[in-house]
């Protein structure tokens, strides 16, 4: 008894044990929780693992080690069952400032001068972090003041609400905080809202510094144990949470049992810092189309400031390049998309033959169908600016070389369905008691031989707009006001034939407002005198081509 309190540890049962000074005795076990909790870490941010070794269980057997449940097929999911994220202990707080209790069914010899075996169903408990093993050794320092490695045998569970780690046996040294782990299941929520669930294997981890670990012969699928789908196999990962950067070396992607795709290196990141390299392939087929394939490659020019360049390959049509620059600054974000296609082979057999299949389309855009590019392209440009407090700025500009690019190819940002474009150049400024905007805004409309009744918007080729008050009253009266003029113009509906109404339109609106205020009631009063002008061109036969409004507008407000 005198031993185990000197240790902090003291019996409270038989074979239960409690440290009581949970600050003398972190020196001892604290290591062995922190680096287990790396451990599950690690496993859980490793985004590719590999080959599951001989000697571990079949794929049904570990899921039922790690908690699998079965359910009824989903007609939306490809993987039935869950893995039980609420199974853990709940109560109490991982801090690792917690008390750390001690269990065993069977014997326990704790010596303050040498090693320490706590052995038969080993149970250590630290908030809401429990750690079971068959037998903990616990090897005392030289100077006989805590321990300086913990080994882990038999049945070796580490077990939190969103993690679980399973192994045949645990090393960690206390002092260098290095550890090895062999015979490893895991799994461990990757997403809390959608409660996705990884989970693997691997033959040894090694903890070879407290942030760089190894993982040999590991395995990493969301698919589950009972079901053949997709798995992530690579003969070792290396993971530097200093960097941020992980490596897996011969990394191959299984369907089933068989393999898809090989990489002989990976690098990927850790966390959100970013680095340039190649993204995952992108792999897609179509009767249409046929087969596509794509590899992006992130090309990280700046910490404001990077690029996507994506090399497509469609195999009924040709190649086609596809480019995406970001920019951030203090004033403001800017993005510009690029799509480029050198040459279409379908479209050009489509050209080669619309005049014979659609004999009875409209001859205008039977003319647009012949003059189109062999090269097509797509260009977008979005920029947001705010210049100074008083002045901001958008863009918003799309273009595209011909009407059928989005029936034909695949945007991210659009769907084969659309048909108008958007381009729009946006200005304000302001100041504390008037402000003035100015818009650009056009359409660039979509006319398929195959859905001709799309009609063309009207442009806003400009728009101002201006409106205020006066920072003082006159007379006690307040007077403000807004007035606006606006140029509206739109192309020819080539389906009639008719010329659209366009001009200009002008407006004031001048406003002068009076508070009544008594004990009794609060009044206030505005008059308000609209006046619209409107100056047209190609109007309806019997309209007037300069038309006037004038409406005089009272309002009442009482509280």
């Amino acid at each position: 008894m005198a031993a185990w309190a000197q240790n902090g540890i003291v019996p409270k049962k038989r074979h239960k044990y409690h440290i009581m000074n949970p600050k003398r005795a972190h020196h001892r076990l604290q290591d062995l929780i922190n680096l287990s909790a790396l451990l599950c870490l690690a496993l859980g941010v490793t985004p590719i693992a590999a080959a599951t070794p001989l000697h571990l269980q079949s794929q049904p057997e570990q899921g039922q080690q790690l908690g699998w449940e079965n359910q009824p097929p989903d007609q939306h999911s490809w993987c039935p069952g869950h893995f039980p994220i609420a199974d853990g202990p709940i109560d109490g707080d991982s801090n690792s400032k917690q008390a750390i209790t001690i269990t065993a069914e069977q014997s326990a010899t704790i010596q303050p001068d040498g090693n320490s075996v706590i052995a038969g169903g080993v149970h250590l408990k630290q908030g809401n972090r429990e750690l079971t093993a068959d037998k903990v050794t616990l090897y005392s320092k030289q100077d006989g003041d805590g321990y300086e490695r913990l080994t882990l045998e038999g049945n070796v569970t580490m077990h939190e609400r969103d993690k679980m780690v399973i192994a045949d046996r645990l090393d960690i040294n206390t002092i260098d905080q290095t550890g090895t782990a062999v015979d490893i299941l895991y799994r461990i929520q990757r997403n809390p809202l959608s409660k996705q669930v990884a989970w693997g294997s691997a033959k040894k981890l090694k903890i070879i510094k407290r942030h760089y670990l190894r993982i040999y012969a590991a395995t990493y699928s969301t698919c589950p144990p009972t079901e053949t789908g997709w798995r992530l196999h690579s003969q070792r990962i290396s993971l530097n949470k200093a960097s941020g950067r992980g490596q897996a070396q011969h990394a191959w992607l299984s369907i089933g049992k068989i393999p898809v795709f090989y990489f002989p290196y990976l690098d990927f990141p850790l966390d959100k810092r970013r680095k340039s390299g190649f993204l995952a392939p992108h792999y897609s087929s179509s009767s249409v189309n046929g087969h596509m394939i794509s590899l992006p490659y992130y090309w990280n020019i700046a910490p404001n400031r990077d690029a996507t360049i994506t090399p497509q390959h469609i195999e009924k049509r040709g190649t086609e390049a596809a480019v995406q620059l970001r920019n951030m600054d203090r004033r403001g974000n800017s993005a510009i998309k690029l799509h480029w296609m050198p040459d279409d082979k379908l479209f050009n057999d489509f050209k080669a033959t619309a005049r014979t299949d659609y004999p009875s389309a409209n001859e205008h855009f039977l003319s647009d169908i012949d003059g189109a590019k062999k090269q097509r392209y797509f260009v977008h440009l979005d920029d947001d600016r705010q210049w100074n407090p008083s002045l901001h700025t958008s863009v918003n500009i799309n273009y595209v070389s011909d009407d059928y690019q989005f029936q034909d190819l695949n945007f991210s940002d659009f769907s084969e369905d659309t048909n108008q474009l958007t381009n729009q150049l946006y200005a304000i400024y302001h100041s504390d008691f008037w402000r003035a905007s100015m818009l650009v805004s056009s359409y660039q409309t979509l006319h398929r031989i195959n859905n001709q009744k799309v009609e063309d918007q009207y442009r806003q080729l400009p728009a101002f707009t201006v409106n205020g008050e006066l920072p003082f009253n006159v007379a006690t009266l307040g007077i403000s006001g807004n007035a606006g003029l606006a140029q509206f113009d739109k192309s020819r509906d080539y389906l009639t034939n008719v010329e659209p109404t366009t001009g200009w339109r002008y407006y004031v609106q001048p406003t002068i407002n009076k508070n009544i205020r008594t004990k009794t009631v609060d009044l206030n009063t505005a008059l308000t005198l609209s006046s619209t002008a409107y100056q047209l061109q190609h109007q309806a036969a019997g309209t007037d081509a300069k038309q006037q409004r004038h409406l005089p507008i009272f309002s009442l407000n009482a509280k």
